[in-house]
């Protein structure tokens, strides 16, 4: 049997709801809970492999450990995320948030950077992770959700800021992105939006890799089409060969 790729089931259970379930163990328990009891907390049956799949969630996050046959309780990052020592600061909400590897690569690749659009960056998942659409989204919604949850987040207009670490002021607070330069092509139409219903390719050539996305809903005639735009871009037809080099 083929193994699945890293990430290929998504944790059922968000961050900030397993933060919640973190308080309640330690509200009703004082850090410890007998699994019937919670079970019964969050309104599952002992036997429900929704309840022991959120379980391995809390597991994940290092929330949460055994303690016995029938009972966990809260691990000692687990006890920093419910009750934050005063110079915590918010660091181990972030070290339990990123405690799941998936996370923990969107967070270092956009840290300090805006996010891509949630349609992105589940693109970005199917092309890197090799995960379904649905799948992609899931990962992508809950990475947002639990970077809002964990204090690593800004808005910026209509997008949010990654930040390295909670509550990041000043400098540190801004986008890592180049100063703006006069564009000579600004006065051209935006790019069109993308399509979360759509594949992301990258062809490696000698000559550099090629970038395309094709919608899964693509038409054949439109299939057609774009096979010959590709053949005219090639030889002679290539609309983008400088007439002037045809004399060289």
């Amino acid at each position: 049997m083929p193994k699945r790729p890293s990430g290929a089931v998504p944790l059922q259970l968000r961050f900030g709801d397993a933060v919640k379930v973190a308080q309640q163990i330690q509200n009703k328990g004082g850090g410890s809970l007998t699994l019937p009891m919670l079970a019964e907390a969050m309104g599952y049956s002992l036997s429900s492999s929704g309840f022991r799949m959120k379980l391995s969630a809390m597991k994940q996050h290092g929330l949460i450990e055994d303690e016995g046959k029938e009972k966990i309780k809260l691990s000692d990052l687990g006890l920093s995320v419910v009750a934050p020592p005063p110079e915590d600061e918010g660091r181990s909400l972030k070290d339990a948030f990123l405690r799941v590897s998936i996370y923990k690569s969107i967070h270092e690749r956009y840290a300090n950077k805006l996010l891509p659009l949630k349609g992105e960056l589940a693109n970005l998942l199917i092309h890197e992770r090799k995960l379904d659409q649905k799948t992609a989204q899931v990962w992508a919604e809950n990475f947002i959700d639990g970077a809002e949850g964990a204090s690593l987040t800004r808005p910026r207009g209509e997008r949010l800021l990654l930040l390295e670490n909670p509550h990041m002021k000043g400098k540190e607070d801004r986008p890592t992105e180049p100063p703006p330069v006069d564009n000579p092509h600004r006065d051209e139409p935006p790019a069109p939006p993308v399509n979360p219903n759509a594949r992301m390719f990258s062809i490696p050539f000698p000559s550099g890799t090629v970038q395309i996305t094709i919608p899964h809903d693509l038409k054949p005639k439109e299939f057609e089409a774009l096979i010959g735009m590709l053949e005219a871009y090639q030889g002679k037809e290539n609309p983008l060969t400088p007439k002037e080099k045809k004399g060289e």
